[in-house]
């Protein structure tokens, strides 16, 4: 019995080291991350340009917006810019016919393009900074420090939908 105790513990350890071994890994990855982190210097900047058309049936508005302001794909979105860290104003286009002061606004983090794992994403119908008439307001927060605390930030990739 003394025996298949002390396997017991051996294995333990080792399943404790490997966790700890990945999730040290994965802390190191994220410190590395080769892709460039937005900065002050890019508040007040509009994304355009996207790279692709969205394939958004039944939707009038619908976009996949990176955290550089990228918009990667999209489909009535006339501009993205961002006024302060983690807060966004979409505006649609005319041919949408979206008035943002009684449209429902569908949003969620997206996960490859985000920086970190815990991300939210939340859509601000008032009191944003953007502009109500013509503009969806879009607030990012991320948990960088794993500690259950959010705070604005501009790491966090997301996809918008108005159906």
């Amino acid at each position: 019995m003394n025996r298949l105790l002390k396997t017991m513990l051996i294995g333990a350890s080792v399943a404790s080291l490997a966790v700890v071994s990945a999730v040290a890994q994965e802390r190191a990855e994220r410190r590395a991350d080769p892709k460039p982190r937005a900065t002050q210097s890019q508040v007040g900047k509009e994304a355009t340009n996207p790279e692709a058309v969205a394939v958004a049936p039944n939707s009038r508005m619908a976009a996949l917006i990176l955290r550089d302001l990228t918009i990667q794909r999209d489909f009535n979105v006339a501009t993205v810019r961002r006024i302060d860290v983690g807060v966004y104003c979409v505006r649609p286009t005319a041919a949408a016919a979206i008035d943002p002061r009684n449209s429902i606004v569908v949003l969620t983090p997206e996960y490859f393009y985000s920086l970190y794992n815990e991300v939210k994403v939340q859509w601000a119908s008032r009191a944003s900074g953007c502009n109500t008439t013509t503009e969806i307001g879009v607030y990012t927060m991320a948990d960088a420090n794993l500690d259950g605390i959010y705070t604005f930030s501009n790491a966090v990739s997301f996809s918008i939908v108005v159906p």
